[in-house]
């Protein structure tokens, strides 16, 4: 006995203790231990410990039946062998056998996990359901150091049926995890109604014994992130962009195993072959080849997706595409090969082989191949049944984007290697000289320009909407100099600026859509009265509801409408929003900051303003564009436009051209520009024209209207002018 191993000192106690806290909750006395052993030998390889009864197939039933009358709680070991006539283990017939001795009765076994959802195990657990509750399943990995690496267990806990049928808790215990944290983890799922612990979760129905209870499967956070997929614009099959041909058996191949120089030798590809990397190994002595008949052969474009995986492997899925110079080759059974349906639809093909390159897209696979062995094995039906992100026209865009990027900077690269290794040749140490300086002052250009776009005022200055960009670029300068009054009021005056720019484009938006605001009564209240205009309140107002309005929850992410509701969504963001508007109120209300604390005012209030700024950088995707000329063409149906895009601290900007379907724009209104050069009217939210004033360009809103005389205020430097033409147009719109 001095080659024991005790239980307690293996991965498999901690499981029995596991088990004895929830037969505790369930029966109350602490477990007996039935261990099955074989008839002919005493193959005690493990000291269950002195509590422990043991017994052979040929009295085990009646063993269980006597325990479970004597004891309220049994935990049963039994052996996984098979029956000759049936194939199947001998606890099958058992636990088709087994009743509770009375409604206290709590039994939990011991199984392998495949158990849990296999096809060949169905008819078990229906009488398991039947007779039986099942109030918690714990799956682990391998239980012994006996056991294979490979392997791992489940174990299954019941009670006698009552109605209602108890919660169901699952729960996986980590190889890595601290015994003591997975104990009080378990016992705080024991407790729990619903809902997720660290390692488990409560499902309140049992699922279908034809389904199983595999715990990848039913996991709640799993159905959300396949139900999360559909955020990124849409989600498609994977059967839908790919077609998988059969395979080709390994032995099929070997037999028509030839040298490399054969003629019709295609190289043979293994699962070791499809790198991480995504690029195929080069061959090697090891390497085979085949003369098989070239409707197997692949071709430029197949996917090779490897076929076998750990389960607690951190990566997604291993694949790689297969390019002219793989070729000839032929994939063996220990790859999956995805071939291209539609060849147009590369941008979708391209987004779902990102994904599944991630770990949810194994661990969603891994769902649905409904599998609790330690190795997965994919199959093609359920990789081709598969759901995967198709990307919406914004996201498609925004990754091609970043595709020319890299491709761009991967060429300014080589372009800098090219020159550094041209130094020392054939030329004379002044040509060398002269070449390295003027052939790098491009690229060092490109790198400074490149390295301004990390700076957020930069980004301001240049790629927000005049209006802001306009306000922010004179906080910027005042704030160069030592801190002033002046500047702590140029930073509450743009923070005021961005808010009144965003709530005016949600305003025009939402009206677009057929959405009334209540902000919008408020505002138009305000208007009416002819006395003090709408300020930081009223812009607040506006962005909050539509933060929190249900009517714009249906709004597809493509929208505007969708960033903007997000603005002021986040704590952080409308924490620093809330202090800017009590120092404008203080400001207001000739509460002055005292000028010892300036510095840390202005120092402070321009932190805040910069998580403004920094949250509202989605406004550098929908530039504010002024139409100047339109020309239509009646038989294409197509109108011919001329406009000016106001993004940047500088109205004076070149003329762009574009064509579009709309036959109702306005020369000289403001739009907004989305996807697909679509043009959103703001008109008369917003209005663009010549300040009578300082004689410059402006963009003006209403803000007063007494006795029907509208009087438009400057976004960019406050100044006044009164309109009276616009009263019907104020009235249409519901601002009058």
């Amino acid at each position: 006995m001095d080659e024991q191993l005790m239980v307690t000192d293996t991965p498999l106690g901690a499981l029995l203790q596991l088990l004895a806290l929830a037969l505790q909750r369930s029966a109350g006395d602490e477990p007996t231990v039935l261990v099955e052993e074989r008839p002919d030998a005493d193959c005690r390889s493990l000291d269950w410990g002195p509590g422990a009864v043991y017994a052979a197939g040929e009295n085990l039933s009646a063993m269980l039946s006597a325990l479970l009358e004597a004891h309220p709680s049994v935990v049963w070991i039994p052996l996984w062998e098979r029956a000759a006539e049936s194939r199947r283990p001998h606890y099958d017939q058992h636990m088709q056998e087994l009743r509770p001795y009375s409604r206290d009765s709590g039994l939990a076994v011991l199984l392998p996990a495949g158990e849990l959802s296999s096809r060949a195990a169905v008819t078990m657990r229906q009488y398991m359901y039947a007779h039986w509750d099942v109030v918690a399943v714990i799956e682990a990995g391998r239980p012994t150091p006996l056991a294979h690496f490979r392997f791992r267990v489940a174990a299954v806990v019941l009670r006698a049926k009552t109605d209602p049928a108890p919660p169901l808790r699952m729960f996986r215990v980590p190889t890595d995890a601290d015994a003591d944290d997975v104990r009080s983890d378990f016992a705080r799922l024991l407790e729990q109604g619903g809902g997720h612990s660290k390692f488990g979760y409560v499902l309140r129905e049992i699922p279908d014994a034809d389904i199983g209870l595999n715990f990848d499967a039913h996991d709640p956070a799993v159905k959300q992130q396949r139900a999360s997929l559909s955020g990124f614009g849409g989600v498609v099959r994977l059967r839908e962009l790919y077609e998988f041909p059969p395979r080709i058996h390994y032995l099929e191949l070997k037999e028509k195993e030839s040298a490399p120089d054969t003629a019709g030798a295609a190289r043979v590809l293994r699962g070791q072959d499809v790198g991480r990397d995504g690029v195929l190994a080069a061959p090697s002595e090891d390497t085979w080849w085949s003369c098989i008949a070239e409707q197997f052969h692949l071709a430029v474009g197949d996917v090779l997706v490897r076929r076998m995986y750990r389960r607690n492997d951190s990566g997604g899925l291993v694949l790689v595409t297969v390019r002219p110079e793989d070729l000839p080759a032929v994939a063996s059974d220990h790859l999956l090969v995805m071939r291209p349906r539609d060849r147009q639809a590369t941008r979708d093909r391209e987004f779902a082989l990102r994904f599944l390159r991630t770990p949810v897209a194994l661990t969603l696979l891994n769902a649905a191949l409904n599998n609790a062995q330690e190795v997965v094995q994919i199959l093609a039906t359920p990789l081709a049944e598969m759901v995967v992100p198709r990307p919406d026209q914004d996201l498609a865009d925004a990754l091609d984007g970043l595709d020319a990027a890299k491709d761009r900077l991967q060429r300014w690269q080589a372009q800098a290697d090219e020159i550094l290794t041209s130094v020392f040749r054939g030329d004379t140490p002044s040509e060398a000289r002269r070449r390295i300086i003027e052939s790098g002052r491009t690229l060092r250009l490109r790198v400074e320009a490149a390295s301004l776009l990390d700076d957020l005022g930069h980004t301001v200055r240049t790629r927000f909407p005049y209006p802001v960009a306009a306000r922010w670029r004179t906080a910027e300068v005042l704030q160069s100099t030592a801190p002033t009054r002046e500047a702590y009021g140029a930073i509450l005056d743009a923070t005021e600026i961005l808010l009144c720019y965003c709530a005016l484009v949600t305003l025009a938006l939402t009206r677009q859509e057929g959405i009334e605001l209540g902000s919008a009564g408020e505002l138009r209240a305000k208007l009416c009265t002819g006395r003090a205009g709408p300020g930081l309140g009223e812009w607040t107002a506006v962005l909050t509801e539509a933060a929190t309005t249900k009517r714009l929850r249906s709004m597809t992410p493509s929208h505007p409408l969708g960033d903007l509701r997000g603005l002021l969504a986040n704590a952080a963001v409308n924490g620093a929003r809330q202090r800017l508007a009590d120092r404008r109120n203080d400001q207001a209300h000739m509460r002055h900051t005292d000028a010892a604390d300036l510095p840390d005012a202005v120092r402070d209030a321009a932190k805040d303003l910069r998580i403004l700024l920094d949250a509202a950088q989605f406004l550098t995707d929908w530039p504010l564009v002024q139409v100047a000329a339109v020309r239509r063409d009646s038989l294409t149906r197509r109108s011919y436009i001329e406009y000016r895009e106001l993004m940047g601290d500088h109205p004076v900007v070149p003329v762009s051209s574009s064509e579009h379907t709309d036959n109702e724009l306005e020369v000289g209104s403001l739009y907004l520009r989305g996807p697909e050069q679509r043009l959103h009217l703001l008109r008369p939210f917003l209005i663009g024209k010549d300040c009578p004033v300082c004689r410059n360009w402006s963009t003006f809103h209403v803000d007063r209207a007494p006795q029907g005389a509208v009087v438009l205020k400057s976004l960019e430097h406050g100044h006044t002018t009164v309109d009276s033409t616009l009263s019907d147009v104020l009235q249409i719109v519901g601002l009058l």
